[in-house]
C-alpha cells in the first residue's frame, strides 16, 4: 500500500516539476490576431498571421519573420526589420522590444494579454489583444 501511494506521489511530484509551456497551454488563439504594447512612448505591435507568421512595428521600425508555436512554446525569428533612424526614444523602445522577441521561448494569453516569456519563464514583454 505504501509503495502504491509513494509512486502516485512521484508521478504527481514529476509532472508538477515539468518545464513551463511543456504541452499544458494552446495558443492557437494567436492565429490572425494582433497585439500592442499599451503604454509605450512608441508604436509597438504583434500581429499573427495564422500561426506561421509575424509582423508589426517595434517602435521605430517595421519587421516581420517567422513563427513556431507548439503546445505553450513559441519562437519567433529571425527577424528582417527596416532599418531607419528615429527621434527620441523609440530607438532605445525598438532595441528591448526586439531582443524580447528574439529571446521569447514561450508563450501564455492571459484574458486580454499575451506573455512572452524567455527560455527560463521570465517575463519579457506584455502585449494588450486588438479587435
Amino acid at each position: 500500500m505504501k509503495t502504491g501511494v509513494l509512486a502516485a506521489l512521484a508521478a504527481v511530484l514529476v509532472s508538477a516539476c515539468a518545464a513551463p509551456g511543456s504541452g499544458v497551454a494552446n495558443l492557437s488563439g494567436l492565429a490572425d490576431s494582433r497585439w500592442v504594447l499599451a503604454g509605450s512612448s512608441a508604436p509597438v505591435d504583434l500581429a499573427f498571421q495564422g500561426l506561421t507568421q509575424v509582423s508589426g512595428s517595434a517602435g521605430c521600425n517595421r519587421y516581420t519573420g517567422p513563427a513556431k508555436v507548439e503546445g505553450a512554446q513559441l519562437r519567433l525569428g529571425p527577424l528582417a526589420a527596416t532599418r531607419r533612424m528615429c527621434p527620441g526614444d523609440a530607438m532605445a523602445v525598438e532595441s528591448r522590444v526586439l531582443k524580447a522577441l528574439d529571446e521569447t521561448r514561450q508563450a501564455r494569453i492571459e484574458g486580454q494579454y499575451l506573455v512572452l516569456l524567455d527560455a527560463a519563464a521570465k517575463e519579457v514583454l506584455r502585449l494588450t489583444r486588438q479587435p
